[in-house]
C-alpha cells in the first residue's frame, strides 16, 4: 500500500442524543504504565466504582449510553461518522448509490457504526458481532439502524452459517472498531470480505502503524497481501484521528475503502 494522505480527516463529534449515560463514567487518573493507555474506564454502580476494560468486558454495553459517552465525549472518537463520511464520499465520485448497497457490518456493537450507515443512505445494514451483549445494546441503542443482527463468530463460521450470510447478497462491507487499538483477526475479515458479491465496496481501518509497509501487524500484512494479489482494489486511503488515548495523546489509524474484485485465499502468492 502507497503512504496515506497526510490530510486528517477526523470529522467533529456529532452527538444523537444530549442525554448522559444511566451510570456515571469516567477515565482514571493514572493513565497507564510504560508508556500504553489504561485500557479501562470507572463505572459508577450503586454504592461502588467497577473497572471496566474498554474490551471483553459485556458491562460496557449491558449500561445504557455508557460506551458512547465514553467514545465520544472522554475519549473524543467519532471512527464511525469519519468511516461513513468517507464511504459516501468515494461513492458519490464514483457515481454509485447508497441505497442500492447491502452492507455487512463487521464487528457491530451497539449499533453505532449501522446508524451513520444508514444515515448516507445506505439501503440495508446486518450486523455481526461475537458478543450477544452487544446486540442486546444495539436492539436498545440503536433499534431502527439494523434490518438484523447476528451474533455469531466469524472466525468459526459453520457451513450452516456461511450459507445463511450468503442469502444476505452482501454487496458492502464495513469493518470497524471506534474503540480499538488493533485491528480485526484476519481470518474473520477474510470470511467477511469472501461473502461479497464482485465489484462489493469495503471499509476498513488500519492503526497508523499497521499501514506501513514494513509492519509486522497480521491484519495489516493481510490487506497488503488482498492488494498486492489483485483481491481487494483500493480507492481511497485517510489519515485520521480515531480517538484520543487515555493520557491524551491522538490516536491515529488509517481509513481505507476499496472495492472488491475477486475472492481471496490467505494461502495464494502476491
Amino acid at each position: 500500500m502507497s503512504t496515506p494522505a497526510e490530510t486528517s480527516t477526523h470529522t467533529p463529534i456529532e452527538r444523537l442524543e444530549e442525554d448522559l449515560p444511566e451510570r456515571s463514567v469516567s477515565l482514571p487518573e493514572t493513565p497507564g504504565q510504560n508508556g500504553r493507555e489504561a485500557a479501562f474506564c470507572l463505572v459508577e454502580d450503586l454504592d461502588s466504582t467497577r473497572q471496566v476494560r474498554f474490551k471483553g468486558d459485556a458491562r460496557i454495553w449491558e449500561w445504557a449510553g455508557v460506551y458512547e459517552y465514553l467514545v465520544r465525549h472522554l475519549l473524543r472518537g467519532n471512527a464511525p461518522g469519519t468511516m461513513a463520511h468517507l464511504l459516501q464520499r468515494t461513492l458519490h465520485k464514483t457515481g454509485n448509490s447508497p441505497e442500492q448497497l447491502h452492507c455487512l457490518a463487521l464487528g457491530a456493537g451497539n449499533g453505532w457504526l449501522a446508524e451513520e450507515l444508514v444515515r448516507i443512505g445506505i439501503g440495508r445494514v446486518v450486523g455481526v458481532d461475537v458478543s450477544a451483549a452487544a446486540a442486546a445494546a444495539a436492539e436498545r441503542d440503536h433499534p431502527d439502524a439494523l434490518n438484523e443482527y447476528l451474533v455469531l463468530d466469524m472466525r468459526r463460521l459453520s457451513e450452516l452459517q456461511r450459507d445463511q450470510l450468503m442469502e444476505f447478497d452482501f454487496n458492502c462491507l464495513v469493518a470497524l472498531d471506534p474503540i480499538a487499538v488493533e485491528e480485526p483477526a484476519p481470518n474473520a475479515f477474510t470470511e467477511a470480505f469472501n461473502l461479497l458479491a464482485p465489484d462489493g465496496w469495503v471499509g476498513l481501518h488500519l492503526a497508523e502503524g499497521s499501514a506501513t509497509p514494513e509492519s509486522d501487524s497480521r491484519f495489516g500484512r493481510l490487506i497488503r497481501h488482498m492488494v498486492g494479489s489483485g483481491a481487494l482494489k483500493l480507492e481511497i486511503r485517510e489519515r485520521y484521528c480515531h480517538r484520543f488515548t487515555t493520557h491524551g495523546e491522538p490516536l491515529y489509524h488509517v481509513a481505507l475503502i476499496g472495492r472488491k474484485i475477486r475472492d481471496f485465499d490467505p494461502g495464494e502468492p502476491v
